[in-house]
């Protein structure tokens, strides 16, 4: 897994090769985002962060496999 994928997945889950899905604090996303850039070499990489509020269920249509877990509520390990 490279650099950029193991920052990510401490934050969220992946959802594709190179698309990730947080949910997490304002604090936690500059956490992330002070992390993120100084792996990525600007001048090659792109980075692009979606911010998008309210619930997934009302912003998020997913037709076929759909992998993502709730963090928001109770899990089993």
């Amino acid at each position: 897994m490279g650099k950029i994928s193991k920052v990510c997945v401490r934050y969220g889950q992946r959802v594709q090769k190179s698309v990730f899905e947080c949910s997490i604090t304002d604090t936690l996303l500059e956490e992330m985002k002070h992390k993120l850039l100084g792996i990525i070499d600007v001048a090659e990489d792109s980075l692009r962060i979606y911010h998008m509020p309210g619930p997934r269920y009302r912003r998020v249509e997913v037709y076929g496999i759909d992998n993502w877990t709730d963090f928001s509520g109770p899990l089993t390990v």
